[in-house]
Formats: structure tokens, sequence, C-alpha cells
């Protein structure tokens, strides 16, 4: 679609992951108790800046970077 209707081409992602801790209200929204770890997952995926994504992920890891290219 984006391609499609707006001439946009993904051709790359730069993420960044690491490990958190999250606030009461995520917790209760999640259904996890705060002794537990979430990756937080920022992610930018472009052509030109086009898609910022922020998640949580539940895991237990230490932080890394990714950079994703078509």
């Amino acid at each position: 679609m984006l391609r499609r209707q707006y001439g946009l081409r993904i051709s790359r992602a730069k993420r960044w992951i690491d490990a958190v801790l999250v606030d009461a209200p995520t917790l209760e929204l999640l259904e996890i108790d705060s002794s537990e770890p979430l990756l937080r997952i920022d992610s930018i995926a472009s052509c030109r800046p086009l898609e910022h994504e922020p998640g949580l992920h539940r895991c237990r890891s230490s932080p890394f970077h990714a950079k994703t290219t078509t």
C-alpha cells in the first residue's frame, strides 16, 4: 500500500532494544508482576523517516541495537 498509493519503499530499519522494568499501569495492563523485565524496542523504518514504533516484549535479556536493510 505504501509503495502503490504513496510511492514509498521501505529500504531500512533501525531498532534499539534494551531490558527495562515498567511502571505500575503497564504491569497491570500486561497482568505481570514487577520482578519481570521486558524488552523495550524502539523502531524506525524508512526510505525517509516513515514509521516510529515503540514496543515492549516479555523476556530477560541485555540491550542491543539492530539495523536492517532490504
